[in-house]
C-alpha cells in the first residue's frame, strides 16, 4: 500500500495536520506514516527513504 509522510520535528502531530494526513489516507486509500525530521540526515539519504517506502505525498 503507498503512503503519505508526514514530516515533523518530534512525535507530536499537530491537530491541523493530523486531519488533513486522515483525509488524505481515507481518499486515496494510502497508510500514513510519520517521519521525525534529523537535521544530521542529507536530502539524499531523506529522498532514497521515501523512495523506498512507496510514498506518494510527503506532508511538511
Amino acid at each position: 500500500m503507498r503512503k503519505i509522510f508526514v514530516l515533523q520535528e518530534d512525535y507530536t502531530l499537530s491537530e491541523t495536520l493530523s486531519v488533513w494526513a486522515k483525509g488524505l489516507s481515507e481518499a486515496f486509500n494510502h497508510e500514513i506514516e510519520t517521519i521525525i525530521y534529523d537535521p544530521k540526515d542529507s536530502s539524499e539519504q531523506f529522498a532514497a527513504h521515501i523512495e523506498e517506502a512507496d510514498a506518494s505525498l510527503v506532508l511538511i
